[in-house]
């Protein structure tokens, strides 16, 4: 592994504040401008038109009020008159003064609103004509005689009082139908308005979202990486100043656990070859022993050589389980593809661990088809060896082993189930792990190392392969180790 640690990888991040409360302070006035925008043009869109519908009906209100109140003052006008006349008592004239004055100062309201030529050139002609009738009939000696005279004037006064109050009439509707398609057209405006934001507002949440995301999803992905181990790869982080920094320590620390593995794997090569020269002196002095080269031995010494033969043969396993390990650290598995007879293999790994199995009282059941496959002799037969020896130490005295080798019409396949106590669901993808020493544990005077099913799944993998864990039913762990067949080309 040494020599892979890098650097800490730092994407562009000029896109980016100088820290992620920034950027979600950002975030939020980005993702509310458009909205606080269409808020504000809201309200100024219905404050102007209810300025302007407000004006136009105060408008339309007062002058069909005004063109009424003229109608009225008119006709009342000319009612006095006539009576004075009929009655010939030119006393009753007060009510056409009071009506006068009355239209006197309607007729200056009206005049005094924003008038079409029409309207205003018929206030004109209804001043013109109250003029000629007021010049007679607010004369202090005025007769009766006087007022026939006059009485004429007040029909076209009246038609043209009428025809203003009509034209009222007509303004107040124009003047409704305007305030319904004024506020139409700033609906419309609106609508289109919030159409056009809410795919900005979208699109703008949908940016932020990303890269918010991303600089935690990338720290959380290289969390995960880091926690299974993979520490090859360099950290790589983006985002903002504070979420790089996080990446900085994390990549200290990826470099920190790499020294520590390199150190690990020097201790565990240095401790593995420095017990492989000593072991062999002693294992070959085993077997003199139990061959009895150097005399005869009582059978209390004969099973004194057996148990220590054996025990010499499960150290030896683990050294090379060690060596197995830190070779793979250091390299890629390198796999020797070759027709291999795997029956063969495991009838003579079988062999070299039946003092094992015989010294625990485990019975090893065969099943074995005749197989010939594309494989690596070695590591298929270490493959056996370690779930073999797993599935002994795990087995109770009495208990059995199954082997079974067959192939299927895609793969090959090879189980291991003995009658041990299982493997609890929370630890069948860590029985893998290296060093990994489960829950239960046989009572064994060599204990594993927990690189043995390591080596199994690496090796398993390196066949392009799987190895699966399945329960047994009452008791005891299953594994199976599958390999694809090569397909025919179509």
């Amino acid at each position: 592994m040494k020599g892979q640690s890098g650097k800490f990888l730092l994407k562009s991040s000029a896109y980016y504040p100088s820290t992620f409360f920034k950027l979600l302070i950002i975030a939020f006035f980005l993702v509310a401008a458009p909205l606080i925008f269409a808020l504000i043009n809201s309200v100024l869109s219905i404050d102007k038109l209810v300025n302007q519908s407000g004006q136009a009906v105060y408008q339309a209100a007062l002058n069909a009020h005004s063109s009424r109140m003229l109608v009225d003052d008119v006709t009342a006008m000319e009612r006095s008159v006539r009576q004075a006349i009929i009655i010939g008592d030119t006393s009753l004239l007060d009510t056409y003064i009071l009506a006068h004055k009355s239209f006197l100062q309607n007729s200056s309201e009206l005049d005094a609103l924003p008038l079409t030529p029409d309207r205003r050139q018929l206030i004109e002609s209804m001043k013109n004509y109250d003029d000629l009738i007021s010049a007679t009939a607010l004369q202090p000696d005025v007769s009766v005689a006087k007022l026939e005279k006059i009485v004429g004037n007040f029909s076209p006064l009246l038609e043209d009082a009428e025809t203003l109050m009509r034209q009222g009439n007509v303004l107040v509707e124009q003047d409704v139908n305007q305030m319904q398609t004024t506020s139409t057209g700033y609906r419309h405006i609106l609508l289109w308005q919030l159409l056009a934001l809410v795919p900005v507002a979208l699109a703008l949440v949908t940016g932020f979202i990303v890269l918010i995301a991303r600089p935690i999803s990338q720290l959380e992905r290289e969390i995960r990486r880091m926690g299974r181990g993979e520490l090859l790869e360099p950290v790589s982080v983006d985002g903002p100043e504070d979420i790089r920094h996080l990446g900085r320590y994390l990549e200290n620390m990826r470099e920190r656990l790499v020294a520590l593995e390199d150190q690990k794997l020097l201790f565990l090569r240095h401790v593995s070859h420095e017990l492989k020269t000593p072991l062999a002196t002693v294992r070959e002095s085993a077997y003199l022993l139990a061959e009895e080269i150097v005399g005869p031995l009582t059978v209390e010494q004969q099973e004194v050589t057996h148990i220590l033969t054996q025990n010499v043969q499960k150290l030896q396993t683990l050294i090379e389980n060690l060596l197995n390990y830190s070779g793979l650290r250091n390299s890629h598995v390198v796999i020797d593809f070759k027709p291999v007879p795997l029956d063969e293999v495991v009838r003579g790994v079988v062999e070299e661990q039946s003092i094992l199995s015989r010294q625990n009282e485990v019975k090893l059941d065969l099943e074995l088809e005749s197989v010939v496959f594309e494989a690596d002799g070695v590591k298929f037969a270490t493959i056996i060896e370690n779930l073999l020896l797993n599935s002994i130490r795990f087995s109770p005295h009495g208990g059995t082993v199954r082997i079974k080798l067959y192939e299927t019409e895609t793969e090959m396949v090879m189980d291991m189930i003995d009658e041990g106590p299982g493997i609890a669901d929370d630890e069948k993808e860590k029985v893998f792990d290296p060093f990994y020493q489960g829950r239960v544990q046989p009572h064994t005077h060599v204990q594993g190392t927990g690189l043995g099913l390591s080596l199994v799944r690496e090796y398993v993998m390196a066949h392009r392969g799987r190895i699966e864990v399945f329960d047994c039913i009452p008791h005891g762990a299953h594994f199976r180790v599958s390999f694809p067949k090569p397909q025919p080309e179509k």
